[in-house]
């Protein structure tokens, strides 16, 4: 408070004027090989993420969990199942400014689906051929 010829006048700061950002929703995928035993999660494998293409995360991860079947030698008949689900989600995110770094995270992701898509056993799966 400040006076001025006797009476108290109230000081008011002027607020900054609100900064704009423009946020841009970005739709990502990811795929996971997990181990599953008797329907239960037992492990979470390698993950996946889309660097070189849309959906090259789901390609490479199945890939990957045909070589895991092949090395571990799993039967049709075995309790351990290999499959690969992914996941897909999305992400705010705001420009930069920066060349490197062109988009940066504005908050957590959010996820809209989650689809096994491949099994070592595909009679588990409607629709996956083998």
């Amino acid at each position: 408070m400040m006076t001025y010829e006797g009476k108290f006048i109230k000081e008011v700061k002027e607020k900054p004027e609100p900064k704009v950002v423009k946020l841009f929703l970005f739709e990502e995928n990811e795929a996971t090989i997990e181990y599953v035993c008797n329907g239960h999660l037992i492990k979470e494998g390698s993950t996946f993420h889309e660097m070189s293409g849309e959906m090259t995360c789901k390609t490479n991860a199945i890939e990957d969990a045909k070589e895991i079947v092949n090395d571990l030698k799993l039967k049709k008949n075995s309790d351990l199942i290999i499959q690969v689900k992914v996941k897909t989600y999305h992400i705010k995110k705001r420009k930069t400014g920066r060349e490197y770094q062109k988009y940066e995270d504005v908050g957590y992701p959010k996820t809209i689906k989650e689809e096994v898509v491949w099994s070592s056993k595909p009679s588990l799966l409607t629709g996956v051929k083998e």
